[in-house]
């Protein structure tokens, strides 16, 4: 089976998470020649941002299901509460502490070790990803709305409407 044919069946999670890996990959790609020449905190910076992100999306993905399996049981609301502050604090220390890390790199060794300003950048993917993401999903949901309403004809004089 190819990858268009699987991707097609993935939910959108996947899809997107797939994507959020391409864009990681060709960042990491692009700052592969300062990494041979000279500069490898730029290649370091870029790797550690996108791990925390990727970490991040996962944890907003695994967590929104825990939420939702929690909230149909009794009781389930505060522990669905519990599990989103749980997962918000856990990205929110996974985010500050790479970048607290990387700004000591960044200048404590010049920026050898890890640059700040790549690990600051490579979080931007997700939100950019996520951003096109809901525009492909709200066009493709409004052209299925817009289908929808020409297939419903109006009812003919003497015609009855039939019940499914």
């Amino acid at each position: 089976m190819k990858l268009a044919e699987r991707y097609v069946k993935w939910e959108e999670e996947k899809r997107l998470l797939f994507w959020l890996i391409v864009v990681d990959v060709f960042g990491l790609a692009v700052f592969v020649p300062f990494f041979l020449l000279s500069n490898p905190g730029l290649f370091f910076g870029w790797l550690l941002g996108s791990a925390v992100e990727i970490i991040c999306y996962l944890t907003m993905v695994y967590g929104s299901s825990l939420v939702l399996d929690y909230s149909s049981k009794r009781g389930g609301r505060e522990r669905g509460i519990a599990v989103t502050l749980a997962f918000a604090a856990l990205r929110f220390l996974l985010a500050v502490g790479s970048l607290v890390l990387a700004a000591f790199l960044t200048f404590k060794t010049e920026g050898k070790a890890i640059n700040f300003f790549t690990t600051a950048g490579a979080y931007l993917p997700l939100v950019i990803v996520s951003i096109v993401f809901t525009l492909i999903h709200n066009r493709e949901k409004k052209k299925g709305d817009k289908d929808v309403k020409k297939e419903e004809k109006p009812l003919e004089k003497g015609e009855e409407a039939i019940d499914e």
